[in-house]
């Protein structure tokens, strides 16, 4: 019998990362990983990826209260919390400079700086998302231009970027 693809567990290596245009701004210098998608789409019908993503993690801190004689122990959250950072990681392009761009925004304090970013987990198919997860409010705190060089290795070179999420919320 066959398996409902709306029903069925997402798999982890069906995803792609699109960047919330701002408005305001120019679209060329601050939409990262646009070209990239397009190509890709145009190429084989898949949305462009990362070769990894790590996804954030909410953490709460809490606090023990033992109220009067109660024999149960209750637990109260305290403060603010931070979902982290998230660190991906693709192939290096010849013409891929986005990465650069975002990082040397926010050093040099140009334009927007902080992006809203879309991780859509996508169905069987690669192309309808079944699951959207908006990191809010994101800004780049480390990137490595490409993986070690190395003669005797044939692996593709891969960039990585670093950034602190302020926010997570579902979009679907």
């Amino acid at each position: 019998m066959a398996r409902s693809e709306i029903t069925d567990p997402l798999m982890s290596h069906n995803f792609a990362l699109i960047d919330e245009p701002v408005f305001g701004t120019t679209p060329g210098y601050i939409t990262a990983w646009t070209a990239k998608a397009a190509r890709s789409v145009l190429l084989n019908n898949n949305l462009v990826s990362f070769q990894s993503i790590s996804m954030p993690s909410v953490e709460l801190q809490t606090k023990e209260i033992q109220e009067g004689n109660w024999p149960m122990t209750h637990y109260v959250a305290l403060g603010p919390t931070s979902p982290g950072q998230v660190t991906v990681s693709h192939a290096v392009f010849p013409e891929g400079i986005d990465m650069f761009l975002w990082i040397r925004q926010c050093i040099f304090g140009i334009g927007a700086p902080r992006r809203n970013l879309l991780v859509l987990q996508l169905g069987i198919d690669k192309l309808i998302p079944r699951r959207v997860i908006r990191l809010e409010k994101c800004i780049p705190i480390s990137w490595k231009v490409s993986s070690d060089l190395d003669a005797l290795a044939p692996s593709v070179a891969l960039e990585e970027l670093t950034f602190q999420v302020e926010d997570v919320d579902f979009v679907i």
